[in-house]
């Protein structure tokens, strides 16, 4: 009985985890605290992080929900899912969880000067404890994990998502309003794997463009925590 809780209490896991990651910890800097404003990438805005966080929450809970009907009253689910602990799902909750906890500490420590914006807000000072004290960029590690945390969970066999997705294969299988919801569902997932692609691309060059900026700004101060914290994602890796 035990082993039947374990995958919906993964996912529900992964789902609050995934919630923490993408919810700003602030409202958007007003112009008269912003000191120094470089730009604003495409991929970081409320929109984006809004479908970051639903899409995967919602395929989540939807599976855990499935799971908890379909055992409960033996009532086959119209998609196919496993309420078989695995491994993969398990690592993957636990990525995502690793996730918010990165992010939740960075937000803790940056305060009110985390933002989505490449800027520097006044009284801005450099952090260099926490997650700082590890890597340059920790909250892009939180996303790297998410990322895989997703990816995890999703290519895991009898996910909710990748279950859909060989129904949709097979699109005899589907008929009625089922068609509809499945291929509305797929349009949803590949606009937001289309924005995961775009959002690498713009971590990128975001991370040069803080690292420009900080050192500009805080000079000599900089180049010491460089010295001290080479690494911009995972220490000792990159």
């Amino acid at each position: 009985m035990l082993a039947f809780f374990v995958k919906p209490l993964c996912l529900i896991v992964a789902s609050v985890s995934i919630w923490v990651v993408w919810t700003a910890p602030n409202s958007a800097a007003r112009d008269d605290e912003i000191a120094v404003k470089e730009f604003k990438p495409l991929g970081v805005t409320t929109s984006g992080t809004n479908l970051a966080k639903r899409v995967p929450a919602f395929t989540f809970l939807l599976e855990a929900l499935l799971i908890i009907i379909q055992d409960f009253s033996r009532v086959p689910s119209p998609i196919p899912v496993t309420g078989h602990p695995s491994l993969q799902v398990f690592f993957g909750a636990l990525f995502l969880f690793l996730a918010a906890t990165i992010r939740y500490r960075c937000y803790a420590e940056m305060g009110r000067h985390f933002t989505y914006e490449i800027s520097l807000l006044k009284e801005h000072k450099l952090i260099a404890t926490g997650p700082y004290a590890l890597v340059r960029h920790p909250s892009y590690t939180g996303i790297l994990f998410a990322t895989s945390g997703i990816a995890l969970i999703w290519g895991a066999e009898g996910s909710c998502v990748k279950s859909l997705l060989e129904v949709l294969m097979r699109e005899e299988e589907l008929s009625g309003w089922m068609r509809i919801v499945g291929m509305l569902s797929a349009a949803i997932l590949g606009a937001f794997i289309a924005w995961v692609c775009s959002f690498v691309i713009v971590v990128m060059a975001r991370m040069k463009k803080e690292d420009e900026l900080m050192k500009k700004n805080f000079g000599e101060e900089w180049v010491e925590w460089e010295k001290k914290v080479p690494w911009k994602l995972l220490p000792g890796i990159i």
